[in-house]
């Protein structure tokens, strides 16, 4: 039986990092999250934004693994804003070592980006600097081959268009930091990482993340959080930089206490 299931409401638009958390060995098992988002304004704006995600991991000593999917539909007046589905999947071997490899699969489609499809595969390792209950902190290294199809040519900043090279090679650093702020009921979240080009140095993108959840009992918690996406390589007419804020309340049925690392299974 799924040990989590959790159902949530958010109540901003954007709220998902491109890739989804590194696996935490401290959480149940195996857990099941379903997530939705309805904002409607009518009269002199009028504003429809529906998100939908599903997500499901599992882990135990020799292995574990992670998917996240979500679809985003919206409009402003007459006009579509987003269309996008994005599904990010992950496998790693022996994730209570303190480094351990990761494989990753990444699709994604962004209607405000005008990307068709974005495919991405990859591999790195994870060092777990801190690892406990009250504190996580992980860096990882990932080498990806991606292949991005546009509506129209990406430009860099320089005017040059982005190499049309399938695969195109990346390199990726991230750090995911999770702390406590002096109960289990609070958490701070930060994620930030870094996508270069290999072959092309102004071809990279910027992604940071940092946000509070708070635990109001054991089933309801709420969750604020700030992003901010940056790519060097878009079509004519996008906007290099996204930021935005979002806030929500989630609720979690729990049918089994949590499982952490060293406990009996």
């Amino acid at each position: 039986m799924l040990k989590d299931i959790t159902l949530a409401f958010f109540a901003a638009p954007l709220g998902a990092a491109l890739f989804a958390n590194p696996v935490d060995i401290y959480s149940p098992e195996s857990m099941a999250k379903i997530s939705g988002t309805a904002f409607v304004n009518t009269g002199n704006v009028e504003r429809v934004l529906l998100r939908g995600e599903a997500a499901f991991s599992h882990h135990n000593p020799l292995w574990a693994a992670a998917t996240t999917n979500s679809y985003l539909w919206g409009t402003f007046g007459s006009f579509r804003t987003e269309n996008d589905w994005s599904s990010r999947n992950h496998l790693y071997l022996f994730p209570e070592a303190r480094i351990y490899p990761f494989a990753m699969h990444w699709l994604e489609t962004s209607y405000r980006r005008r990307i068709d499809v974005r495919n991405q595969a990859g591999a790195g390792a994870t060092w777990a600097i801190v690892s406990a209950p009250q504190t996580i902190l992980k860096l990882s290294l990932m080498l990806s081959g991606e292949a991005t199809d546009y509506a129209a040519a990406a430009n860099l900043p320089d005017g040059a268009l982005q190499s049309t090279e399938r695969p195109l090679m990346r390199g990726t650093p991230r750090l995911y930091f999770r702390q406590n702020l002096g109960s289990e009921s609070t958490a701070l979240i930060s994620e930030l990482w870094y996508q270069q080009a290999l072959q092309t140095q102004n071809d990279y993108r910027w992604h940071w993340e940092t946000g509070i959840e708070w635990a109001l009992g054991q089933t309801l918690s709420l969750k604020t959080l700030l992003v901010y996406h940056y790519e060097s390589a878009i079509p004519q007419r996008v906007v290099r930089e996204d930021l935005a804020w979002t806030f929500g309340v989630s609720a979690k049925f729990v049918s089994d206490k949590p499982q952490t690392k060293g406990e009996p299974k």
